[in-house]
């Protein structure tokens, strides 16, 4: 079983959404694993149309939890930046906790956050399955947290704490949805399929991209498609969510511009 389609699919015109829909990704760790696989090409040119405000309120309402979540990571108030990402990753994964099927209904899982390897079965750990990038499915174990503030507060901490990279783009004044996105995934908290580098160069690079993403030409194709495809819908959701609580929403940026910054600050991963 599977979380149902992620409710950003809806707020893209309908061609958009069915090419994003296919490179949908799923593995989140919670702590000692590995995550996997969304694409500067077409995608990153593609104008997604009008800004949907049909769900302003859900995201006004899930702000103050995030506040929240932010302040008890970081013993602070969030930036808008920081804000407006950590809100758009939890939409994007799981509708803010809203978006699961069958036993993960109520989990307050707001970040599609797994358990570690070695405690998938846990007390707070509910079966459940996900999929490689190559899209060959495999059973796991995801989080169930008390409250949906818990799960807010996985989230805030693995992207802002976890994640220095990530957290190093979003409390930057010249990061963007892009240096975001591109890190995240480097620092291993989401995964993706990337078909047209899956059709192009097969199951093993497409596999072997999250943990290799530099290694050689498919793997580094896979990577950069799973990327720009969360840097396309990430930045649609910041902009949402910042009009629907009255702010400026953070620079979305480019792919190419993420890589430089990426290379320059850290090298190539291989």
């Amino acid at each position: 079983m599977k979380i149902k389609m992620e409710p950003w699919y809806y707020l893209i015109p309908g061609g958009v959404a069915v090419a994003i829909a296919a490179v949908l990704w799923k593995r989140r760790t919670g702590g000692g694993g590995g995550a996997l696989p969304l694409v500067h090409t077409a995608l990153g040119d593609i104008d997604l149309g009008p800004i949907d405000t049909s769900r302003a309120a859900i995201h006004k309402a899930a702000r103050p939890i995030v506040e929240v979540a932010v302040q008890r990571v970081l013993g602070r108030p969030g930036t808008p930046a920081e804000l407006q990402y950590v809100q758009a990753v939890s939409y994007l994964e799981t509708n803010y906790g809203k978006g699961w099927n069958g036993a993960m209904v109520g989990s307050n899982n707001w970040g599609a956050v797994q358990c570690p390897g070695n405690a998938q079965s846990g007390p707070d750990c509910i079966p459940y399955q996900d999929s490689q990038s190559s899209g060959a499915k495999y059973n796991v174990s995801f989080r169930r947290y008390a409250t949906p503030e818990d799960g807010a507060t996985d989230v805030a901490k693995r992207i802002l704490k976890s994640q220095p990279l990530t957290a190093s783009a979003l409390s930057s004044p010249e990061g963007t949805v892009s240096m975001a996105s591109y890190a995240m995934r480097r620092e291993h908290y989401y995964g993706g399929f990337c078909p047209k580098a899956l059709a192009q160069f097969g199951a093993a690079a497409a596999d072997a991209s999250f943990a290799h993403p530099d290694r050689d030409e498919g793997t580094s194709a896979c990577a950069k498609e799973a990327v720009i495809l969360h840097i396309t819908v990430a930045g649609k959701l910041v902009k949402a969510i910042a009009a629907a609580v009255g702010e400026e929403p953070m620079r979305i940026g480019n792919f190419d511009d993420a890589d430089d910054w990426y290379k320059s600050t850290r090298g190539a991963v291989a």
